[in-house]
């Protein structure tokens, strides 16, 4: 009887110091809005003249001659990345087209618009530092355009938009 009292005791004991050493696991919630962090590496980019393109024609024989990966399927969309782009009246202008393209991780800066999108559709926009432009990301007659994860800022001067969009469908930022 003494060895089960002692037994039991010890189990106790044991239980109470486990408990106390073994941290709480109970879950926490919160509305507080979490951002995500900035990037912390630094991309290297290419130099690249203004990319200007009208219609699908000139979309598909300018990924080829630029060596773009894609078809402009919504598989395999053309992918327009990596590029440093600056001064100039539009950085990268696409219009008339309905070929699907993503534009990512480009530094774009010092225009008029930095991305001009006239009459596209299936466009997705990603990463992308666009910076001292008039109309960062300018949009007009545009259907299925996506902007994600993008640092954009304009500069503080009457009629300068982050973002503008005009007769714009289903698009997403």
């Amino acid at each position: 009887m003494k060895h089960v009292k002692l037994a039991l005791s010890l189990v106790t004991v044991t239980i109470l110091l486990v408990s106390i050493w073994t941290p709480a696991t109970v879950p926490v919630t919160s509305n507080e809005v979490v951002h995500p962090t900035s990037r912390t590496s630094v991309l290297s980019y290419e130099a690249h003249a203004p990319i200007s393109i009208n219609g699908d024609d000139d979309l598909n024989s300018t990924a080829d001659s630029e060596g773009w990966e894609g078809d402009g399927s919504s598989e395999f969309p053309f992918i327009i990345e990596g590029y440093e782009i600056a001064s100039s009246s539009a950085l990268i202008f696409l219009q008339n087209t309905r070929y699907h393209f993503e534009i990512r991780d480009c530094n774009l800066t010092d225009a008029t618009d930095g991305i001009l999108l006239n009459n596209v559709t299936n466009g997705f926009i990603e990463n992308c530092f666009i910076t001292d432009s008039d109309n960062s990301i300018d949009m007009t007659n545009v259907t299925g355009i996506e902007v994600v994860g993008c640092i954009i800022s304009a500069p503080a001067i009457f009629e300068s938009n982050g973002v503008w969009m005009n007769y714009a469908l289903d698009c997403l930022i």
